[in-house]
């Protein structure tokens, strides 16, 4: 268990540093700037669908749905 930590760890540290390496000094000014804009994206997706996520409610529904007999049936078919 701690062997698999270990190396979960040890590839996760080069999986960083690589990128941080390969963002240094692989890309171009132009390359750095599209990186940087797609992370602000990505970032702004993310709070998005959390304050969506926190603010989602189920539905209460009065009264029979109407194919609830079908449903409830063919869940009874398949042995529910």
């Amino acid at each position: 268990m701690i062997d698999s930590i270990k190396k979960a760890l040890v590839s996760l540290a080069l999986l960083v540093g690589g990128t941080a390496a390969a963002y240094a000094f692989l890309l171009d000014d132009n390359a750095k700037q599209s990186v940087k804009k797609a992370l602000g994206t990505v970032k702004s997706s993310v709070s998005t669908l959390g304050e969506l996520a926190a603010e989602a409610k189920g539905t209460i529904v009065e009264g029979d749905l109407p194919n609830r007999e079908d449903a409830l049936r063919q869940w009874q078919e398949i042995g529910f």
